[in-house]
């Protein structure tokens, strides 16, 4: 607003002649919303439809899956349709309505809203630990290999093949 609103002391909180001015359009403000709630509460509508969600295996086992039931519980109107795959459906086309994906979009018309971290782990027998250096790296792992669909997936795609 560029003005100060409350004058701050060790008693308390003050309006300024600028809080004073917005003190009955915030309360009208409040009403309305409380309106608005109030309405829809009654109208029994809570969010719905369907939202089908693209993401990689993996990531759909271990994150939409419990989320899928997380959702039926807290908002029984909406149904999740998870569409685990390696490939990128195309968002732009109606393929899918939302991505989790390993790595940001390419595409100019999407938008990245959210960046979520995950912990990875790789794990090997007790005799393959035996072999390897004290503090492995990725590449120093005997890696089998990527099904081609996946090839271009990280880590293989930064090896040499």
């Amino acid at each position: 607003m560029g003005e100060s609103l409350f004058r701050r002391s060790v008693t308390g909180a003050a309006l300024t002649p600028a809080g004073e001015r917005l003190l009955a359009p915030a309360r009208r403000m409040a009403e309305w919303a409380g309106e608005v709630r109030r309405a829809a509460e009654a109208a029994g509508h809570g969010p719905q439809g369907l939202v089908r969600i693209t993401a990689p295996p993996l990531v759909a086992h271990d994150f939409l899956a419990p989320f899928a039931g997380w959702l039926a519980v807290h908002h029984p109107g909406l149904r999740l349709e998870v569409l685990a795959t390696m490939q990128h459906l195309d968002l732009a086309r109606g393929e899918a309505d939302l991505a989790l994906r390993i790595r940001p979009p390419s595409q100019p018309d999407l938008k990245l809203v959210y960046t979520l971290e995950m912990a990875n782990a790789v794990h090997v027998a007790p005799a393959l630990a035996k072999k390897l250096p004290r503090r492995p790296r990725l590449q120093d792992l005997p890696w089998i290999a990527w099904a081609p669909r996946i090839r271009s997936c990280h880590p293989a795609r930064s090896w040499p093949s």
